[in-house]
């Protein structure tokens, strides 16, 4: 039984040993031909450089055979074939080639051939030509290197692409290299040719992702390349200030609220920041004025007879720190105060020449509850209005009369309070009248 079991090993044995030992039946006699031309060269069976002495390579023109070898002369690390192609027409034949692979016992067809000339050297151990069964891979490309900052766990980043050295597309599938070039590949994944992302971008913390990408072909083949996504900023910057000019009056205490900013902004839904910003000495008002998160707020109490306007530079900037500068003016606010005097002219020359013409009260929307009183020399009332006065007496009597050049004495009174009241005079003067 054991001497049977090791007799059929034995068999076995040799018919591997024979099966290793087939390959293709070449023969060629070299006294046939008259002119010769020589190859070194080396081979890339899927990819991967021959290294078995047994491999071969033979030149065919016109399906005949031409001259064969085996890759069987070692220079450095690689095994070298140096083929001897023969023909008996001096030039012009074109010459294909055919691999023998030992280890699969396959004769696979070259991708590159040769035209056919006498006498000819192609190759050499620096440079040899190449034997190859597949065409080198020459570039892994994604359709898009950038993703938006509104982009989602599940989107689809980008869709790779593998090309040949024709420049042909490859059928190829995707993994990812974790090394130092690939430090964010855990933020992906792929399915097919799509780049897939596995986390909800976030400019704010991430501005671009590295990953590495090995591309395999359906031959075995590899390429790998890395390649940097870009998170692309939607967020427009804010354009303006609203609200803007902002009133306070006069007299307030400090730390009185004066506007609530906003900014004018095409973001959906967007987060502003406010900020007083410029030197002091180009923007002095900016002093008199703090800003709380949104709320602008008067740092002192404001005197309208002192100043009436003030200019402020405020910065906006948005979540992701897009900003605008903007010109704030806050506008003083006049009041009736206590003691104040009525301040209006003391003297009218109503001849249409547009200098004074009217009775025109500064800040005169302030007093929409007074009422005015004209009065003669005789203490006579020439004119009233107990309406709102809006500055348009031109020294008209309640008559439709032209007052005379005189002076007349006003009573401007609060309706609602007596005690508030203001008294005057003014010299209407008319041109004299021949």
């Amino acid at each position: 039984m054991r001497i049977l079991k090791f007799i059929g090993i034995w068999t076995m044995a040799l018919f591997a040993r024979e099966i290793q030992a087939q390959g293709p039946n070449w023969v060629i006699n070299p006294a046939d031909y008259q002119y010769t031309m020589s190859v070194i060269g080396s081979g890339l069976v899927d990819c991967e450089a021959t290294i078995d002495p047994n491999d071969m390579v033979a030149a065919f023109i016109d399906d005949s055979l031409a001259g064969f070898a085996n890759f069987n002369t070692i220079i450095g690390v690689n095994n070298y074939v140096f083929l001897t192609v023969y023909s008996n027409v001096p030039a012009g034949e074109n010459v294909e080639y055919k691999i023998y692979d030992a280890s699969t016992n396959q004769v696979i067809d070259a991708k590159f051939g040769d035209v056919f000339q006498q006498n000819a050297s192609i190759g050499s151990a620096i440079t040899p030509f190449e034997f190859k069964t597949d065409y080198s891979l020459e570039s892994l490309v994604v359709d898009q290197d950038t993703m938006y900052d509104y982009t989602v766990t599940g989107d689809t980043i980008a869709i790779f692409s593998l090309f040949n050295e024709l420049m042909l597309e490859e059928v190829a599938s995707y993994t990812f290299v974790n090394d130092a070039t690939g430090a964010d590949n855990i933020s992906f994944t792929t399915l097919n040719e799509f780049l897939i992302i596995q986390e909800d971008a976030d400019v704010l913390t991430k501005t671009s992702y590295e990953i590495h990408i090995m591309a395999t072909s359906v031959s075995g083949c590899t390429f790998d390349e890395s390649f940097v996504i870009i998170v692309f900023n939607t967020n427009v910057p804010p354009t303006d200030i609203v609200e803007n000019p902002a009133y306070v009056d006069e007299n307030d205490s400090m730390d009185v609220f004066i506007a609530l900013l906003e900014a004018v902004d095409l973001t959906p839904i967007d987060f502003h920041t406010f900020e007083l910003v410029g030197s002091a000495a180009d923007w002095p008002d900016n002093a008199a004025f703090t800003i709380n998160y949104d709320e602008l707020l008067a740092n002192q109490s404001y005197d309208y007879e002192t100043q009436r306007e003030f200019s402020l530079q405020i910065e906006v900037k948005d979540i992701t720190g897009n900003s605008y500068i903007d010109t704030f003016t806050v506008l003083i606010n006049d009041l009736i105060e206590a003691g104040e005097e009525l301040k209006a002219p003391n003297y009218m020359s109503p001849n249409g020449d547009g200098v004074n013409d009217v009775f025109a009260i500064e800040n005169v929307e302030l007093y929409f509850n007074y009422s005015l009183y004209f009065y003669n020399d005789n203490g006579n009332l020439v004119y009233s209005n107990e309406g709102v006065y809006d500055n348009t007496w031109t020294g008209i009597s309640n008559n439709d009369k032209e007052l005379s050049s005189a002076t007349y004495f006003y009573y401007f009174v609060d309706r609602s309070n007596t005690v508030d009241s203001f008294t005057g005079k003014v010299f209407i003067e008319r041109p004299t009248k021949y």
